[in-house]
Order: structure tokens, then C-alpha cells, then sequence
């Protein structure tokens, strides 16, 4: 073996040493990813996603998580707004949380009593087991633009 070879062996090795006695894993990490991407599809096999109104609009948000820049339906009159569709997945001891977060520029769309600058948004989420079956849903933050009749 030649001296550059031993140095990057060394360096492996003391890197895993040191991830394993901090806690972190390798495989950890990725069996997280397995089960976020598992709690994601799950969530979007389910009969609460695939009902009929909330089908049409979590359709638009990005499959696996991130967030992209689009233009927001505004109801069904072919009007949008310009905004971001998050979509966001988090471990909740053994469950996982699933949000579809869209936000939006508070002086394209709000409705009475909302601020009237800034960000505002809107969240659908969903509570998943480690056996892919939801538990909860429910919705927060602001009217979205999608509800305008």
C-alpha cells in the first residue's frame, strides 16, 4: 500500500470511529430517509389525500420532500398568485408528520382580518405510524388561495 492510500484508510477509520462513538450512524440516517420517503407515500395512497378537493390541490406539491416556486391557484376561475409549495417530513418518535405547507404574499391574497403584508401560509398534515397508516390530519394557518370560490 502506498503512503496516500494508508492516510485516507486512517482517516476513514478515525471518521467512523468518531460518528459511532458520537451516536451518529450511517445507516441511521438512511433507514430515516427509507421510513420519511415510506410516510410520504403512504400518505398520498391514503383515502384522506385522495378525497376528491384535497386530491386536486396536494397534486401540485412536490412528490418527495423540498420546496419549489409556483403559481398558486386562486379557486377555480383559472386565476394565480405567485408562491412556494413545501412539502416536509418529520419523525415524531416512532410516527413520522407530514405537512404540505403553501405560502403566499399576503398582498396578492388574504381575506378580512388577515395581515395584510408579509408571508402567510397554509398547512395540510398528516400523522403517520411506522406502519403507514394515518392517524390524524388536520389544517393550520391561513384560508389558502385554493379555497376561493
Amino acid at each position: 500500500m502506498t503512503a496516500g492510500i494508508k492516510r485516507s484508510l486512517t482517516a476513514i477509520i478515525i471518521i467512523s470511529l468518531a460518528l459511532t462513538l458520537s451516536g451518529c450512524s450511517l445507516t441511521a440516517g438512511i433507514t430515516r430517509r427509507i421510513r420519511s420517503n415510506a410516510a410520504l407515500k403512504a400518505v398520498r395512497k391514503s383515502p384522506e389525500f385522495n378525497e376528491a378537493k384535497l386530491r386536486s390541490i396536494l397534486a401540485q406539491f412536490p412528490s418527495r420532500v423540498g420546496t419549489v416556486n409556483v403559481s398558486i391557484p386562486k379557486g377555480t376561475q383559472g386565476a394565480t398568485i405567485s408562491g412556494t409549495l413545501e412539502t416536509r417530513v418529520t419523525p415524531m418518535g416512532p410516527d413520522w408528520l407530514v405537512d404540505f405547507i403553501a405560502s403566499w404574499n399576503a398582498v396578492d391574497f388574504r381575506r378580512p382580518g388577515d395581515p395584510q403584508t408579509g408571508r402567510l401560509d397554509h398547512t395540510w398534515e398528516f400523522i403517520v405510524t411506522d406502519k403507514g397508516r394515518i392517524t390524524a390530519q388536520r389544517e393550520l394557518g391561513y384560508f389558502p388561495p385554493q379555497y376561493e370560490k
